[in-house]
């Protein structure tokens, strides 16, 4: 909550004080924080800073601001600010443990929270911050939680071992149990094979740490090979009977011929292990066949698809997808390839298909992403845009992409213009600028704002708004806000003569007597008689009179003028440099060069300006 401050007594020329300005601009401020509009919030509360540096809250709100852009850096210098300001306040040290914690400052962040909860015990904000800051100091401080970072996944998936074991759902709770609690994993790998292989593949070793050393898949290297942990008279036995009792398994690939041994002293149990184990292994060989026929149907496609012969192309992904039906990139490439047909609601299905599947089956994070991505598109191309903002959104969870963000925001940037144009009502435009009219027939200025801004936004052409709330800001002393939406409502209407009128005459009162006459011609060009408009150039016209036969130029005024780029152009022609060295030293040629309209009219601007003074003669 903001702390009440006292009332300035230095007022600005039309009575409102400096306060009353900052008050107005945290108001815009918190406006535009509502309506995650961070960037304009910042300028806002920096206008409130620059007016009235003493109130922490300005501080605190710019550093919010910083934090939702993500500049942690910004943040915690307005946060360490607005504690300097105002101590006893907890808020700040909130902000403060924030932009340290997003730092990776954890014991830093552990302090200020603690400072802050010295001040304000029951803060649960505070409290929330410190049990995080904790956690992390912990987390930091144990090595065996870095292995369960953002890579794990990948990393387990990477190895076939671990591969298989993540479609376990009992592997995968233990995992994410470690996650949390990593001296989890220190009890877990001396009971469990599958977590000792997930361990060795985290810190590097490869899966092989969880293997036993008798693996039985040893014994098919060798045909009918006893174990050598075995007696020696069952190793005898076994010899002396193989030709009896041996039976022979060959498959139709001689690479995978496998040789199942079945001796006589075997129980059933052994002979059907044994036989298991032979199958198991022929599956895998099948599979592993499998595999390589649907990756070469998938090149295959990939070719066609290249040259857009989208049907055959899916011929062959078809064929992939039914020799590896585990596969999710399969599905992916013929959603490619209905998309291209404009086919866009089966290619979504395919997506969805294809996530399904890769869920099922541990896929990566990029190969997800990949099936958002392409469900975006699709959604995009139906006209979908929330379901393809929703898509993209999700692709960026999974990994991010600057092509996705890039599609994104496009995308986002339709849906807002969309709104925008849903929103417009010229009827209810016109009753917002009736509402501002009060306001500011009461002298509330910032209410009126709000009033012409959301008659604004439901007809942007209404130029009458635009004047009116021009009339508020320069209340306000905002004056580049007032000008600029003069500027706005002659664009709309050029004839508008109010717009020309109110921007002249804040131009004037700026000293800005050059670009006021500019104004005011052109003005006149729409209304040559216009009585305002004449008086307004004739007053400003003698006050640069004035001023030059004076000799008393505001240097504030010349030094204001030097940053004109049109003051900073014509300075930097040579021919009217040459001019004004001739005026001091052969005054008839400078003379001469007068008569040349564009020159006296250059020459003439600069006097306008204050940056050359003719002077008394």
């Amino acid at each position: 909550m903001d702390d009440p401050k006292p009332q300035r007594k230095q007022d600005s020329a039309d009575g409102v004080s400096k306060r009353e300005e900052a008050l107005a601009a945290k108001k815009r401020g918190n406006t535009a924080f509502s309506n995650k509009d961070w960037k304009g919030a910042i300028k806002e509360f920096t206008d409130a800073i620059a007016l009235d540096p003493t109130d922490h809250v300005f501080y605190s709100n710019r550093s919010g601001c910083y934090a939702q852009l993500g500049d942690y850096e910004t943040a915690l210098k307005d946060a360490q600010k607005c504690v300097e300001t105002k101590p006893d306040w907890p808020k700040g040290y909130s902000r403060t443990g924030l932009a340290l914690y997003q730092l990776r400052k954890y014991e830093e962040a552990k302090t200020e929270y603690e400072k802050g909860l010295k001040i304000s015990p029951d803060n649960a904000a505070l409290k929330q911050g410190l049990d995080q800051a904790t956690k992390a100091i912990e987390r930091e401080a144990n090595p065996m939680a870095k292995m369960f970072d953002d890579s794990m996944w990948g990393k387990l998936h990477n190895d076939p071992v671990t591969r298989e074991y993540l479609k376990d759902d009992a592997f995968r709770t233990k995992l994410e149990m470690c996650k949390q609690n990593p001296q989890m994993m220190s009890s877990l790998i001396g009971s469990d094979e599958k977590m000792r292989a997930a361990f060795g593949v985290l810190i590097g070793i490869g899966s092989s740490f969880g293997a036993p050393k008798g693996d039985a898949s040893s014994e098919d290297k060798e045909s009918g090979s006893a174990s050598a942990s075995e007696p020696a008279g069952k190793k005898e036995a076994k010899k002396n009977s193989t030709s009896e009792t041996k039976e022979m398994e060959v498959s139709s690939d001689s690479d995978s011929a496998e040789e199942v041994v079945l001796d006589s002293d075997m129980t059933d149990a052994e002979k059907d292990e044994r036989k298991r184990k032979a199958e198991e292994k022929k599956r895998l060989y099948e599979e592993k066949k499998k595999k390589k026929e649907a990756l070469a149907e998938k090149v295959k496609g990939n070719q066609f698809y290249k040259e857009k012969k989208y049907d055959k192309a899916i011929t062959h992904y078809e064929k992939a997808i039914e020799l590896d039906p585990k596969e999710c990139v399969y599905l992916l490439n013929k959603a490619a390839a209905v998309s291209m047909k404009k086919e866009y609601q089966t290619s979504i299905d395919l997506c969805k298909e294809a996530l399904k599947i890769g869920q099922e089956n541990s896929c990566d994070f990029t190969t997800k992403a990949k099936a958002y991505f392409r469900m975006g598109n699709a959604y995009k191309s139906l006209d979908k845009l929330d379901e393809a903002v929703d898509a993209y959104e999700k692709s960026l969870l999974e990994s991010h992409d600057r092509k996705v963000k890039a599609m994104l925001k496009k995308t986002k940037k339709i849906l807002e213009r969309r709104a925008e144009l849903a929103y417009h009502d010229d009827e209810k435009s016109d009753q917002a600028k009736q509402r501002g009219n009060t306001f500011f027939k009461e002298s509330k200025w910032v209410e009126a704002i709000e009033e012409y801004s959301e008659a604004i936004k439901r007809n942007p052409k209404n130029h009458a708004a635009f004047c009116n709330r021009a009339a508020c800001y320069m209340k306000l002393m905002d004056w580049q806000r007032g000008i600029d939406d003069c500027d706005a409502a002659i664009k709309i209407k050029p004839d508008y003569i109010k717009a020309y009128t109110r921007k002249g005459r804040t131009q004037h009162f700026r000293k800005e007597y050059h670009k006021a006459l500019e104004t005011y011609d052109a003005g006149l060009v729409h209304a040559p008689d216009n009585a305002d408009l004449k008086e307004d150039k004739r007053r400003t016209m003698i006050a640069i009179e004035q001023e030059n036969s004076s000799g008393n130029v505001d240097p504030k005024r010349a030094e204001a003028a030097m940053k004109d780029p049109e003051i900073q152009a014509i300075l930097r022609d040579q021919e009217i440099m040459t001019v004004l060295k001739n005026a001091q030293s052969n005054p008839a040629a400078a003379q001469e060069a007068f008569k040349n309209p564009e020159i006296a009219k250059k020459i003439q601007k600069l006097v306008n300006a204050g940056v050359l003074q003719m002077g008394k003669q």
